[in-house]
């Protein structure tokens, strides 16, 4: 939140398939097209522990969590977030877990999870791990922030839920915009 390691993430407007939006015929008076793409995709700016890729045919895979055998009470951190203007009620999303077991065969034994409110300076956030299971070791943790509460593993769930605001000038359709800093696990 001093402005040297802060990450941003935001909803934004999104399409493969490069859509030419319809000609402006007052490019003589303005230098940009006045007209926006209508198909586009939204996303929500997400940062979590793992890997990401799509394919060509726009099917995404999510590889989530890292190997990690202790048990946080707690994760905190600085954030700020500006929702877009379009959606009145939506969130940033804080997620954590704890599993336990190997890949194809783990179980949650740990979980917290926050929606934070807009905030335009830096506040504080603290979300809880609620533990459900005592008697198993944490072997796996899966952290996941996100500029948006309607975050998913979906670009068509996304795409119905997610709203953002055309800026013709620049070319792009953004929205709700989180910056999170300081990231800490806490121990009791």
């Amino acid at each position: 939140y001093s402005g040297q390691y802060a990450v941003m993430l935001r909803n934004v407007g999104w399409s493969r398939s490069g859509v030419e939006p319809q000609r402006d015929v007052r490019t003589d008076r303005e230098s940009y097209n006045g007209n926006a793409p209508q198909s586009l995709h939204r996303a929500a700016g997400k940062m979590f522990l793992g890997s990401y890729t799509i394919d060509a045919s726009d099917r995404e895979t999510y590889i989530e969590g890292i190997d990690f055998t202790s048990r946080p009470t707690a994760i905190s951190g600085l954030y700020s977030y500006v929702q877009d203007y379009h959606d009145p009620h939506e969130g940033a999303l804080v997620e954590i877990e704890i599993l336990n077991g190997n890949a194809g065969a783990e179980s949650v034994i740990g979980k917290g999870r926050a929606v934070l409110s807009p905030s335009t300076s830096f506040t504080r956030f603290v979300v809880p791990v609620v533990y459900s299971v005592r008697n198993k070791k944490a072997t796996r943790l899966k952290v996941l922030i996100s500029s948006s509460s309607y975050a998913s593993h979906s670009i068509r769930e996304e795409s119905q839920k997610i709203k953002t605001t055309d800026n013709i000038k620049q070319a792009v359709s953004i929205g709700a915009t989180m910056i999170v800093d300081n990231l800490q696990l806490l121990y009791e």
